[in-house]
């Protein structure tokens, strides 16, 4: 996943062009997206797929991804069912339904088994009222304020030493220039995640945890 992340914006922030090509920021931007994925344990694109779960019993079943569209709902591989006649997906922006997103029987239930409902559809954690299906905005800030430290790794990989800011308060305006980058102390990078607190509580806002009572995402 890359290309969220303004390429001007990272400009002004420190990567110059003489350090990194376009290439190279969006190779950065695609490993600083895995490892937000990683930590909250959600989908910040939306992707189709195909989610074989597990029948509950009940007329609700809980989706472990956000829903954007569902094309489709099959039970025990008989003919898909009816949207709007047999079931209401939970896929709302107001009320927030990316919490919880869910499949609701109108009728009936849906019946205990392994893997025998098939979801198909259109799934991610984006921002609903961005036109073109970008994350949260909180977590675009998050992912430029980590791109310097995934930079340390091209830098030290071609033995390059180039500072970048961290986040905007470290660009200033010159009189006889667009654009100065405030040079920051590189040795603590590593702990940039952890020690700015910003970062953290957006990352943990985020974040889908274990239920280590239910069993289940939360």
């Amino acid at each position: 996943m890359n290309g969220v992340l303004s390429l001007e914006e990272l400009r002004v922030r420190g990567f110059s062009t003489d350090d990194f090509e376009d290439g190279d920021l969006l190779t950065l931007e695609e490993r600083v997206w895995d490892t937000i994925m990683l930590f909250t344990n959600r989908v910040f694109e939306n992707r189709n797929l195909t989610l074989k779960l597990d029948g509950n019993g009940l007329n609700e079943l809980s989706i472990p991804e956000a829903i954007h569209t569902i094309s489709s709902v099959v039970i025990d591989s008989v003919d898909p069912l009816i949207p709007g006649t047999h079931y209401v997906v939970y896929n709302r922006s107001t009320p927030d339904d990316r919490e919880n997103p869910r499949i609701l029987l109108l009728y009936g239930l849906f019946p205990e088994g392994y893997q025998n409902v098939t979801v198909t559809g259109v799934f991610g954690y984006t921002d609903p009222n961005s036109v073109i299906e970008f994350p949260p905005t909180p977590l675009i800030e998050v992912a430029m304020r980590m791109m310097p430290i995934f930079a340390e790794s091209i830098l030290e990989g071609a033995e390059r030493e180039v500072d970048v800011a961290t986040h905007k308060r470290d660009v200033k305006r010159e009189a006889t220039d667009r654009w100065s980058i405030t040079r920051f102390d590189r040795k603590g990078a590593e702990n940039a995640i952890l020690d700015d607190p910003l970062m953290g509580a957006i990352l943990m806002q985020y974040r889908k945890c274990n239920d280590s009572i239910f069993g289940d995402w939360v």
